[in-house]
């Protein structure tokens, strides 16, 4: 099992390999057995659907990845572009790299907003801890969408950091799962959750979905 970036080197030497390969957590076009990871594509379509709700169909926003060489990190680009085609005064106006590191992603995200001010910063990636800072330090009012619950986003969420506007809670699995969303309905946070371990990417979708349809 490997987990590749996507660059033309890597991909000859797995296609050249006499053994059976499966790529883990991103992906790489070889003629590999399996990949087993997430729908990066579907997780950027869902960004750019609560993108579009949080900036109520207008505004610019910066897209931070860890690098334009791993597959999962643009394909999430990719669905949020999408995803945000149909709202023409939204534009992904930067895509930044921090190689998934916090203090690159402090030094990234400081730079660029010496000079812009988006309206939303959506992380694709690690690194939000340092890209948190350099936000913060900026003094400017800017949204942030982050992908995942990290322990970053829990701890600047409990400072009142990041005040979430609606948390959808729809994980699906066995580790952790059924207390996440326990969790999420002890906060202060308005939600959506469903209870137990069912959920998954197409009920968060669903979801998001429906309220951009109310709103319509």
């Amino acid at each position: 099992a490997v987990m590749p970036l996507d660059v033309p080197e890597i991909a000859e030497y797995l296609q050249s390999l006499p053994i059976p390969v499966v790529t883990v957590n991103t992906d790489i076009d070889v003629d590999r057995v399996a990949f087993v990871g997430c729908d990066y594509y579907n997780s950027g379509m869902i960004t750019g659907d609560l993108v579009q709700l949080m900036l109520n169909g207008r505004g610019r926003v910066a897209a931070v990845i860890g690098s334009t060489n791993v597959r999962g990190h643009m394909d999430r680009v990719r669905g949020l572009r999408t995803a945000l085609e149909g709202t023409p005064e939204i534009t992904v106006d930067a895509v930044l790299e921090n190689q998934d590191d916090d203090d690159v992603s402090y030094q990234v995200l400081r730079a660029y907003l010496a000079d812009h001010t988006p309206d939303m910063v959506c992380f694709a990636a690690a690194g939000i801890d340092g890209g948190m800072r350099a936000i913060l330090e900026s003094g400017k009012n800017i949204r942030v969408l982050a992908v995942d619950g990290t322990e970053a986003v829990l701890r600047y969420m409990e400072e009142g950091r990041i005040a979430p506007a609606l948390i959808i809670g729809v994980p699906v699995g066995f580790v952790n799962v059924v207390a996440s969303k326990e969790l999420i309905m002890t906060g202060p946070a308005p939600y959506i959750v469903a209870r137990g371990r069912k959920g998954g990417s197409n009920v968060a979708a669903a979801i998001c979905n429906a309220i951009l349809y109310q709103m319509k």
